[in-house]
């Protein structure tokens, strides 16, 4: 196959997989009244309040939109009851988010739907998988240095993430040595190399 007619196949499957995705995520938003913006930003409250206090800005950081989006999405989940905003102790100029029980249904929807997408992936050989993956790894990686996005939270982007060897690294802040294929996107801990 012709290089540009590959690299265009490759872009439209792409596409075709955010567009199911996507269809699922809107039923779940349906049936419970939210935006596609707000189920995202549940899901990123849920999945990163473990490990940091999850702040209005990190949101903006992660989901790549603007201050005031962010802060009418949140005004609107917090009136719903699915986000609770407390401001620090040591500084009243920060909240931390999380989300709340009422929320707790909507996540493991969403959790569900998540394992539903991966169960496809079963019948797919590791191999074939694994270079899916350090290819999309690439793509993301080069979106990023030809500044399409400011960043993205990867292991390959982290000041945590040391090269060790060849094909291994391992992370200062948690210890876990992985090789190329054990790279994380979207880690909560993500400190972008370019800022230290």
């Amino acid at each position: 196959m012709e290089n540009a007619i590959l690299d265009k196949n490759i872009i439209s499957i792409l596409d075709k997989i955010a567009d199911i995705k996507r269809a699922h995520m809107w039923k779940v938003a349906q049936d419970y009244n939210l935006t596609l913006l707000q189920l995202q930003i549940l899901q990123f409250i849920h999945n990163c309040s473990h490990v940091k206090q999850v702040s209005a800005n990190d949101i903006v950081n992660e989901l790549y939109i603007s201050k005031a989006t962010v802060s009418v999405a949140l005004k609107a989940l917090i009136k719903k009851g699915f986000v609770a905003k407390n401001i620090s102790l040591y500084d009243k100029r920060r909240s931390e988010l999380r989300v709340t029980r009422k929320a707790m249904g909507i996540i493991q929807v969403l959790e569900e739907s998540r394992e539903n997408f991966t169960k496809f992936l079963f019948s797919i050989n590791t191999n074939d998988k694994t270079k899916a993956y350090s290819v999309l790894v690439e793509f993301v990686k080069t979106m990023q240095n030809k500044g399409v996005v400011d960043f993205i939270a990867m292991c390959l982007s982290c000041s945590h993430c040391k090269k060790i060897g060849a094909k291994r690294f391992t992370c200062t802040l948690t210890g876990r040595t992985f090789e190329y294929d054990g790279i994380n996107v979207g880690c909560c801990n993500f400190s972008d190399k370019r800022a230290v």
